[in-house]
């Protein structure tokens, strides 16, 4: 396989990832809410539910930041490149270091929502299974 196919494949399988992060973590705020306690038009959650949802919506915001530093990081490396060589087809490479925030900004998401499943099963087990 050339070194290309595994550029391709990473794309793809990180992009599915993301997607899949996501998407768990809109389902485990709506787990969160079949829990939540109705009361006189009040509703409330249990204290053991807190950290999951906050984790849940950390995890979230952490992938809209991600996405935007990401598309801001390489367009501006575009837009700077472009204006420097005036030639769209010219082989450039960049720092590694620009995409150590996007490397740790993927994996903070994910551990962001995977701690927040713990943390949710964590409750779910110790309030059905007593």
């Amino acid at each position: 396989m050339k070194l290309i196919e595994y550029k391709s494949d990473f794309y793809q399988l990180s992009g599915k990832a993301s997607d899949i992060n996501r998407q768990i973590a809109f389902a485990g705020i709506a787990i969160i809410w079949i829990f939540r306690i109705t009361k006189n038009d009040t509703i409330s959650m249990p204290t053991g539910l807190l950290l999951p949802v906050k984790l849940f919506v950390f995890g979230l915001a952490l992938d809209l930041i991600h996405y935007v530093w990401s598309s801001s990081t390489w367009g501006i490396f575009h837009m700077i490149k472009e204006w420097q060589f005036k030639n769209e087809n010219k082989e450039v490479s960049h720092s590694r270091l620009l995409v150590v925030p996007i490397w740790i900004l993927f994996y903070l998401k994910i551990f962001s929502v995977l701690l927040a499943y713990y943390f949710l099963f964590r409750f779910v087990g110790s309030s059905c299974f007593k």
